[in-house]
């Protein structure tokens, strides 16, 4: 795709452009989360969606509509999931839009062509505001539970503002050049920056900032496998293993030319390579399992579902299915719409974003239902670049602008050599010149979500250490409390004045739209972050901060579109003891009124014995071993 107006001036210049704009893309790509699917399985196109707008950066599903963010046209589309159809009509929102993120009933659309923010409230389909900021080129967006946090690519700064209000939060941070993508993770944020070999490390609740340095240059991408911090290196074909306790590079390993996107799946680094047609398999020490090989093109965003990686080839206008436990590539590669690069998991469905085209591609098969969602780990996404041929086909977003590589709806950070002229193109680009002249790079990173057993209303569950425990349940003050190897989550209901909701006469947690979800959690492992969640469909609700005593305490918003039925709410962490922990109580919501026999029997306890048991259920029985991975 070449933007109108951008005219690099030296090969140096054109290949900093196209890093950029990959690095951009690569922050804008939204989450993907998914769980469970199977290897193989037959896919095929249900349908392809035209959208009125033009050049589809980003995908985000919020359970009712899939939301649309069209780069070229300055406007968000929705689409209804079940039928296809595009509903309304197009909101307008600042230039150059390519990613989301939603936070309550405030879903917001970076602008990486200029210096906005738009808070749309997703159940009006409305505009509330528009968020102005000192830097330009919004590349990212993540949540950290109180703040919204935003990059400002040509800027190299990362600024706060209140996403209830819109109010900007403190000072602009200086972070690495041309930054994309941001990386929530145990209480700090990384950024790495696609004009240099560094990644800026931001302590949450102190803002104390540190600098990561690497021997690569361009960095495009970063994720976390739950101990190493993973980072691509655009320029140098490279990906490195980071101690995020020191800061130091552990390792690095060779992997496909231009690699921009890197995810953790299950218990493997994958990175896509925008630079040719390979994808890397690493084991979680750097070493090389197995490079597989997609056929002639550009990777341009890898999903993980669960079982399946699924890749979008950007020159090949196809996507292909890798099995993540074989390397084998799974069923036929599925034709889809030009440039291919945003690739989000809903409704047991495939979406794969256009950026060449204004096409939405539907594709069925049995994959997992997956929410999209910024979070605990949390990408930037930035837009097309402009690329004015060189012999060497690079992927580029949108955004025009020192080099960036990867990183789609993930707008999850990630990007990438020397600096250059920091301009964003305001202008749309145009209809794509032939394919091998530019590579619109738009990757996702996918946040693993946690394994948890299945828990009625009023009971719960835990995995401590890859083995599933029954949980101590009590009630307190209207609280429901689930205790286990030394851990503890209380979850009660606040109504809108802060006043806690009585439990139901079921004696369940019961969550009501507009009220908020209070979590008291202790016995993790201390100065550390706990993510949440909420299934069975799983969403991430953000992350709750752990104390140096091992406690934390957090409210969430309940989701408006949340469905009536059962649920549940579940932190994912790290116990005292350093074991992974995900810990779960059963809920309902809405008027639907389900009684698990459990409940049943702690409310026919006579109050006397209540207050002599404690209304207690049997604790801490070790049942099977899972596989897992947490």
């Amino acid at each position: 795709m070449k933007l109108l107006g951008q005219t690099p001036t030296s090969r140096l210049s054109r290949l900093a452009r196209v890093i950029a704009a990959v690095a951009i893309v690569v922050a804008t790509a939204p989450i993907a989360i998914a769980e469970g699917a199977p290897i193989g399985s037959p896919a095929t196109v249900t349908r392809n969606i035209s959208m009125n707008g033009s050049n589809i950066c980003d995908l985000y599903a919020d359970g009712t509509y899939i939301w649309v963010a069209a780069y070229g046209s300055n406007q968000v589309e929705r689409i209804n999931p079940t039928t296809g159809a595009v509903v309304g009509s197009p909101i307008a929102v600042g230039a150059n839009p390519c990613h989301f993120v939603q936070v309550g009933n405030h879903l917001f659309v970076a602008s990486t062509g200029s210096n906005t923010v738009t808070d749309i409230n997703p159940t009006t389909a409305t505009v509330t505001r528009t968020i102005t900021l000192t830097g330009s080129g919004i590349s990212g967006l993540a949540y950290d539970g109180t703040n919204m946090w935003a990059t400002s690519y040509s800027s190299s700064k990362v600024e706060r503002f209140n996403p209830s209000t819109g109010a900007i939060v403190g000072s602009p941070i200086s972070v690495a050049s041309n930054p994309g993508m941001l990386l929530l993770v145990n209480g700090h944020v990384y950024i790495p920056g696609s004009g240099s070999g560094n990644i800026t490390d931001i302590t949450i609740s102190t803002l104390s900032v540190s600098t990561i340095t690497t021997s690569g240059s361009n960095m495009a991408s970063i994720a976390f496998d739950g101990a190493s911090l993973w980072a691509t290196a655009f320029s140098s074909a490279k990906v490195f293993r980071i101690d995020p306790s020191t800061n130091s590079v552990i390792s690095s390993s060779n992997v496909g030319s231009q690699p921009t996107n890197v995810i953790y799946a299950g218990s493997s680094i994958w990175v896509g390579a925008t630079g040719n047609d390979s994808v890397t398999q690493l084991s979680t020490t750097g070493n090389v399992v197995r490079t597989v090989h997609l056929g002639g093109g550009n990777i341009s965003n890898l999903v993980y579902d669960g079982a399946v990686i699924w890749a979008p080839n950007f020159n090949g206008a196809y996507i292909s299915q890798i099995n993540a436990t074989t390397g084998a590539v799974e069923a036929s590669t599925l034709n889809v719409g030009s440039q291919p690069g945003t690739v989000l998991l809903e409704s047991n469905h495939v979406w794969v974003a256009s950026t060449g085209s204004n096409v939405v591609t539907q594709i069925s098969g049995p994959t997992p239902t997956t929410t999209t969602t910024t979070t605990t780990t949390t990408t930037t996404t930035t837009t097309s670049t402009t690329s004015t041929t060189t012999s060497t086909t690079v992927p580029t977003s949108s955004v025009t602008t020192a080099a960036s590589a990867q990183s789609a709806t993930t707008v999850l950070s990630q990007s990438q050599i020397p600096k250059v002229s920091s301009t964003i193109a305001s202008t749309a680009p145009t209809t794509a010149v032939a394919p091998t002249s530019t590579i619109t790079n738009n990757t996702t990173t996918t946040v693993v979500v946690p394994s948890v057993p299945s828990a009625d209303p009023g009971s719960g569950s835990a995995v401590i250490g890859g083995e599933s425990i029954e949980p101590a349940i009590t009630r307190e003050n209207n609280q429901l409390i689930a205790s286990a190897a030394g851990m503890r989550l209380k979850v009660s209901v606040v109504d809108t004045t802060g006043k806690v909701t009585p439990l139901d006469a079921d004696g369940n947690v019961r969550l009501v739209s507009g009220s908020s979800i209070r979590l008291e959690i202790s016995g993790m492992a201390t100065s550390n972050d706990v993510g949440v969640w909420l299934f069975s469909t799983p969403r991430s609700l953000g992350a709750v901060s752990i104390d140096s005593q091992g406690s934390g305490t957090a409210q969430f918003a309940v989701p408006a579109n949340l469905e009536d039925g059962q649920h549940r709410i579940a932190v994912d962490g790290v116990s005292r003891t350093g074991e992974k922990a995900t810990i779960a109580i059963g809920v309902v919501a809405g008027s639907v009124k389900r009684t698990s026999t459990i409940t049943r029997v702690l409310i026919t306890i006579p109050i006397g014995l209540a207050m002599i048991a404690g209304l207690i259920i049997p604790s801490a029985r070790r049942r099977k071993k899972l596989t897992t991975q947490l």
